[in-house]
């Protein structure tokens, strides 16, 4: 939500609680208004979904980022069989991989043409890109 709604409501809400639960309450609401990981990654490959596979590919995909991401910085044991590890792990990065450097064509300035002929002349990338 707009930053000035979102205080305003954080302000209401941090006046009605009880003092002992204050720090609490701040500790929580401090990250409440960003933009979780999954949605994030959403945007960052959405220009790209031509090279990523499928919607449902795609939709797995970040499934698994977040989660192994989520797993590792937060050891949460019921994320543990959904986070990506040894060979899987490797295969993630990869396509991470490709996903940041697609992104960072965008970011520099590349239009849709430019990034095309950077995948199609860059050997390796191709080649990740081939793997999704």
């Amino acid at each position: 939500m707009d930053s000035s709604e979102f205080d305003s409501l954080v302000s209401t809400i941090s006046e009605s609680c009880p003092e002992e639960h204050a720090k609490w309450l701040s500790g929580r609401l401090m990250h409440g208004n960003e933009i979780n990981l999954g949605k994030r990654l959403k945007r960052i490959i959405d220009p790209f979904k031509d090279k990523l596979g499928s919607s449902k590919d795609r939709g797995k995909l970040l499934r698994k980022i977040v989660d192994t991401r989520n797993y590792l910085t937060h050891y949460s044991e019921n994320l543990k069989d959904n986070a990506a590890g040894g060979e899987e792990l490797w295969n993630l990065y990869q396509k991470m991989e490709v996903i940041f450097q697609l992104h960072f064509l965008k970011v520099l300035g590349f239009n849709d043409e430019e990034i095309e002929s950077v995948v199609e002349n860059s050997y390796p990338l191709k080649q990740k890109i081939d793997k999704i």
